[in-house]
Order: C-alpha cells, then structure tokens, then sequence
C-alpha cells in the first residue's frame, strides 16, 4: 500500500475545506477509547526518548525555523503564543528604566515606570486626595453662591423696601416666598436653612431673616 508522509500545515490546509477542523479531530482520535496505540508523547512513548539530534539534523532543523519565523503561517501564530505563555518573549527586549519616586501624600517611596506620571503610592492615597480636592471644590462653590445668595436678597430687599418694611411678622410667608421663588430660579436653591446662613451666617429662621431685611432698608434710608 502507498502512502504519502505530510506537513501539519499541509493538513491544516487540507482541512481548511472540510466542515470540521483538524485538531478536532485530532482530539477526538485522542480522547477515543478504541484505538489500540499509546497516544501518549510524554516520556518512553515519545519518539525523540533517548535519541539526540545530529550536528546535521539540528542545522536542518534550525534553517527550518528560521523559515518560520519569516513566514506568517499558523506554526508561527502557535510559536508566538508559546513565547508569551512562557515569558521568553520578553528576553532581548529593551525595558523602560524605572525611578523612585516620593509619594506626595504620605511620602512613602515607591517604585514605578520612568514614563509614568504616577505620583501616589497607592489608590488610597491617590483616592483621599480625590476627596479632599472635591471637597474643596464643593466648599468652594458652596461660599460663592452663599455670597451671590446674600447680594441677591440685600439688592431685592432694596428694591421691595415698601413691601418688606410693612410685612408684619405673623404674616411673613407671602413676602418670603416670592423672594424664594427667585432665588430658586437663578440658583436651585430653596432651602430657607441653606439661604438664612448665606445672609445671616447661621440659620435663625424666617423671623430673623425678615427682621434683618427690615433693618437693613432703614439703614440704608436713613
């Protein structure tokens, strides 16, 4: 009987035309219980046990590598994979020198890439400074618009002095609220709490803060 000896990647070619592909079957002749031969390559059963390759044999063998390694075939794919499996990829390569650097947080020392712009020591660090500048930010806008909410109610109370100086103190809503009505259009704000400590400094409710109106455009008409 005649029989023809051919490369895996003839196969894989030759398989690339069946409804199947090669290492399924290859798997399944494998895993099969019927089969009557040691499938096995490790040790005793592998073809190369004991045996040494000729100087002759090793060039041949290392020509046909080369080969290889210049061609974009399917054992090439498999070679590189095997490479980064195994970390030898990585040998020749020129590495990224690294640096110390302080942590500007707690200044402990730590290790990193010269390119990179890591400048804390951890994400704990990296994250309480997070907080504290949004914090400040928040802290930040909170005092602006505190500021803006004081100026808007003096220059309102200025221009409503009529209203203001003859609203009775058991009748203060109907004034306040149209106050509030635009001060929560401008700046989405309607807490009365939040809006007496912007003008008073602290919350003393709606009482103080009409009294406060009152005296505030006598003064400025006296």
């Amino acid at each position: 009987m005649n029989s023809e000896l051919v490369s895996y990647e003839e196969l894989m070619e030759l398989y690339g035309e069946l409804p199947f592909s090669l290492n399924s079957v290859l798997n399944n002749w494998i895993k099969s219980e019927h089969t009557s031969i040691n499938k096995s390559l490790k040790g005793e059963y592998n073809g190369h046990y004991k045996m040494k390759h000729t100087m002759a044999t090793k060039q041949i063998i290392g020509k046909h590598t080369k080969s290889l390694w210049k061609s974009n075939s399917y054992s090439k794919m498999r070679m590189v994979e095997g490479l980064k499996s195994s970390g030898l990829i990585q040998k020749g390569k020129i590495k990224t020198p690294r640096e110390i650097r302080t942590c500007v947080l707690c200044e402990t020392e730590f290790e990193v890439l010269i390119t990179s712009n890591k400048s804390y020591c951890s994400r704990e660090c990296s994250g309480k400074t997070a907080i504290r500048l949004a914090t400040e930010i928040y802290v930040d806008h909170r005092h602006e618009i505190h500021n803006l909410i004081r100026s808007y109610v003096l220059d309102w109370t200025l221009k409503n002095e009529e209203l203001v100086l003859s609203t009775p103190l058991n009748r203060i809503t109907p004034t306040i609220s149209k106050l509030l009505e635009e001060i929560f259009l401008l700046y989405r704000i309607k807490d009365i709490r939040v809006i007496t400590k912007a003008v008073l400094g602290e919350d003393l409710g709606r009482k103080e803060l009409i009294r406060f109106m009152k005296k505030y455009s006598r003064e400025k008409i006296c």
